[in-house]
């Protein structure tokens, strides 16, 4: 069977990912169901971000628990694959996203092309869609680089 310190890992790992799922869910819920009514667009917006907040600290913390629960082994196992999947990730999704982009996909269905789908997109109409695309792809790209350069910055400065 499995060793305790594995189950506590899987453990944590579910149990934050299903707590972090239901205040998300729950929280979606009461700021867009009918309770919620007084709140008005701006309220709602300012309360699905706390509540996307809360659901992340809650899979941080978990992250936490279980990543403290492993052997060195594991530890260091987990540190090599986040670091390498994320730039082996990285690397592979750029010539996607730029393919994507600049029309590729109707390279793979020439008879669906855009203008066909979307015949009432006048030219500045498809240009912001691009410019859309494009910050929607570069958010989690610029956000993980964000996040390397200031850990990689604590770490240096507290391990010295």
């Amino acid at each position: 069977m499995f060793e305790q310190r594995t189950l506590r890992v899987w453990g944590y790992s579910l149990g934050g990912g299903f707590v972090a799922f239901v205040v998300w869910i729950g929280g979606a819920w009461l700021i867009w169901g009918p309770g919620a009514q007084g709140l008005g667009h701006d309220g709602r917006i300012v309360a699905t971000t706390l509540a996307a907040v809360a659901s992340m600290a809650c899979l941080a913390a978990s992250a936490r628990f279980a990543f403290l629960q492993m052997d060195e082994f594991y530890q260091q196992a987990s540190r090599v694959a986040w670091y390498w999947g994320g730039i082996v990730g990285l690397l592979v999704s750029v010539p996607i996203a730029i393919f994507i982009q600049f029309g590729g996909l109707t390279l793979l269905a020439p008879h669906v092309s855009a203008i066909h789908v979307t015949p009432h997109l006048t030219p500045e109409e498809g240009r912001a869609r691009v410019a859309i695309f494009r910050m929607g792809y570069l958010l989690p790209v610029l956000a993980e680089g964000i996040g390397f350069t200031v850990v990689a910055a604590w770490w240096r400065l507290t391990k010295r």
